[in-house]
């Protein structure tokens, strides 16, 4: 047969885009969870690296796993700033096992795969260089792993935030009361 047949784009039904639409909506509130997160993590290294006596010799990461890393250590036993920070750490760690997925988000290329009863799967695919190779991830996520997993995201990036804005409120705080000079007796 010679007869030149057009190539065209399949047809998209409306399931198809209403799928799609929700996925990047979900992606898009995934980023922004880990992203606010990733804010409060370097506004609080910063903060800490300006306390006198404490902070110094704080070199901020510039990578974003090892700042997660470098503020738990800061916080956990151990750590310079353990007595006011401790009981951010477990909410530090949730939001930091996720990063791998927060990375799949950013920088994976997404293909979206159908059933006939309109339930998705998406897989995300992302190639990474290693030590001068080159190395592919994949994860794939149903409907019901990227809802649960925007669920977890949210909750443990919101009490982070929270946790670390009243930590940065009281270090802010004690910063500014601290007098230059020592309090001698018999002065007030």
């Amino acid at each position: 047969m010679n007869a030149i047949t057009p190539i065209i784009p399949a047809c998209e039904t409306p399931a198809k885009a209403a799928a799609k639409l929700l996925w990047n909506q979900q992606r898009g509130q995934l980023i922004d969870a880990f992203t606010v997160a990733e804010f409060a993590v370097t506004e609080t290294l910063q903060l800490l690296a300006s306390i006198e006596g404490r902070g110094d010799g704080i070199k901020i990461n510039p990578n974003l796993q090892g700042r997660f890393t470098q503020l738990i250590k800061l916080l956990a036993p151990a750590g310079a700033f353990t007595s006011e920070g401790k009981a951010i750490v477990e909410p530090l760690q949730d939001v930091s096992q996720n990063i791998g997925l927060r990375n799949m988000l950013c920088h994976g290329r997404a293909t979206m795969y159908f059933d006939d009863k309109g339930r998705w799967i998406v897989q995300l695919e992302m190639l990474t260089v290693v030590k001068g190779g080159v190395e592919t991830k994949e994860i794939l996520l149903s409907q019901a792993n990227v809802r649960q997993a925007l669920k977890d995201v949210k909750s443990s990036s919101a009490r982070a935030v929270s946790q670390l804005a009243q930590l940065r409120k009281n270090l802010g705080l004690s910063k500014r009361i601290t007098p230059s000079a020592p309090v001698v007796p018999g002065s007030r």
